[in-house]
């Protein structure tokens, strides 16, 4: 049966005695009827995921699989939440599988239920890190892999979102350069490095002196 029955039976002879009867009742019990839900579904690694079974009545035991070879089966009292961190970029299905307190049991797997995207590489170059303030230019070039866009902050209220872009420094000083980069998916990673710009050294040469011992420009001599 695949509900909870009675059966009944007859039971008669071929001597012509009255014939008896019994009856028994077959009880058929249910398998969990299963149903979960994740939050978030999809995200940047690594991504941090709550799964909660959403059916009841609540089974007694469970058993997890995230899809992922970082995760063994996890087997729990307690259905929800149960948090899991994906730190691998893909696709993955999860499957729950849940024991009644009678100790039926049945499963359910979604497929591709989790998506993990790629987290792109930050990384950047300056050419030159130190240079003069006469030539203030410096030239960045983005090192990064895995992003479509980029956010430069030159350390000097300075800003751009070229990829590779020139910037020119109004002053002197050190100046921590951050680089933010992002993916399609919205992802993101940082870096930074220093850029110093020096103050350049001047020589000055007269072009005549006044040898007269009056203290005012009686020595030849260059000054910087």
């Amino acid at each position: 049966p695949i509900d909870t029955t009675w059966f009944h039976f007859i039971v008669t002879d071929v001597c012509g005695t009255p014939s008896d009867t019994d009856s028994i009742q077959i009880i058929v019990n249910p398998k969990p009827i299963i149903s979960f839900t994740a939050l978030p579904n999809d995200g940047c690694q690594p991504l941090f995921v709550d799964f909660t079974y959403t059916n009841t009545p609540t089974p007694s035991l469970f058993q997890w699989n995230f899809g992922d070879i970082q995760s063994a089966s996890n087997i729990s009292n307690a259905p929800s939440p149960v948090s899991h961190t994906y730190t691998n970029p893909g696709n993955y299905g999860v499957q729950c599988i849940a024991t009644s307190l009678e100790g039926c049991i049945d499963s359910l797997t979604i497929p591709n239920m989790i998506t993990v995207y790629s987290t792109p590489h930050a990384g950047m170059l300056a050419h030159p890190k130190v240079t003069h303030f006469l030539n203030p230019g410096i030239s960045f070039e983005s090192l990064s892999t895995g992003a479509n866009q980029w956010n430069w902050d030159f350390g000097d209220n300075g800003t751009s979102v070229i990829e590779n872009p020139q910037h020119f420094y109004m002053d002197t000083g050190v100046f921590l350069v951050w680089l933010k980069v992002i993916s399609s998916h919205g992802c993101v990673d940082r870096t930074s490095d220093i850029v110093t710009v020096v103050p350049d050294f001047m020589m000055y040469v007269p072009t005549g002196f006044t040898a007269d011992a009056d203290g005012l420009n009686d020595v030849f001599c260059a000054k910087g």
